[in-house]
């Protein structure tokens, strides 16, 4: 009866080491950060007072890449922190059913002790 619980509980644990994945979301976000304050400076240091279109537009791109990427690292924490939460309720169930078949063999050994004995 415990192979049943053996293999979801393998899943999960995959699952959730692949979703490491989300640090690597998290320090591309940086990245684009960054780069938006790189292009910010040299926009806000242009010579004319009105910013290029191209440098609107590069800005502009980079700004919705890393909205998206925020939203890419939410999604996936989420995921992370919902398989960890089945991974626990399946590990309690595993653990218990486990401590009730122990409970069970005690019993029947000790009735079979019984019967020996007597």
């Amino acid at each position: 009866m415990l192979h049943i619980y053996k293999q979801p509980t393998e899943y999960i644990g995959t699952r959730v080491s692949q979703q490491a994945g989300g640090d690597l979301i998290f320090f591309l976000c940086t990245q684009a950060t960054d780069e938006i304050q790189r292009l910010r400076r040299q926009v806000s240091q242009a010579r004319s007072p009105s910013p290029s279109r191209a440098a609107s537009a590069v800005l502009t791109r980079v700004e919705s890449e890393r909205d998206e990427a925020l939203a890419e690292l939410r999604r996936t924490n989420t995921q992370r922190d919902n398989l960890e939460d089945k991974f626990k309720v399946r590990l309690w169930k595993l653990l218990n059913y486990r401590s009730f078949l122990k409970s069970i063999l005690r019993n029947k050994f000790h009735a079979m002790q019984i019967l020996d004995s007597g």
